[in-house]
């Protein structure tokens, strides 16, 4: 008898708390359904008394306009900056590893990698195995490596008499 009350109270509490997590998962639920209506439709969505509100011509730039996938260049359509950029050195490596040494204006070099922002509002955008990729104002411009021409003199021989 005293088994049988035992197991009809765990019963109980066991439905109770079967209970409880569907209830916990309905309210988990609709909490979600309102934070994700709330990000689709706006906050203002869920008040039904007010007004709308008159919107503004927000002019938003069309899609052949945007660079979906990244800016396509080549070396040569990409005209050179006129910044004061000296490129001391160049670590090219994968994807943003690479680094380039930059002496601004006369300055001591220093480390920038790609996404680094320059002074005046410049950026980098891409960096080569020779050149970088700057972003100045919405525009793409190349700083290039600067390389010294090698010229290689005749070896002297010495003629032996």
């Amino acid at each position: 008898m005293m088994i049988n009350i035992l197991k009809e109270q765990a019963h109980r509490g066991l439905y109770a708390l079967f209970a409880g997590l569907i209830g916990l998962t309905f309210l988990y639920a609709a909490l979600t359904w309102k934070s994700d209506f709330v990000l689709a439709h706006g906050e203002s969505a869920l008040k039904a008394t007010t007004p709308p509100i008159a919107l503004q011509e927000v002019k938003t730039p069309s899609l052949p306009e945007q660079h979906v996938f990244g800016q396509s260049f080549s070396k040569n359509e990409v005209p050179i900056s006129n910044l004061q950029l000296i490129i001391t050195g160049i670590v090219k490596g994968e994807g943003e590893t690479s680094k380039v040494y930059l002496s601004l204006a006369g300055q001591p070099s220093k480390i920038y990698q790609e996404g680094d922002d320059l002074p005046y509002g410049v950026k980098i955008y891409a960096i080569t195995a020779d050149t970088i990729i700057l972003e100045n104002n919405g525009q793409l411009e190349k700083v290039p490596l600067r390389r010294e021409h090698l010229v290689f003199k005749p070896r002297e021989t010495t003629e032996e008499a």
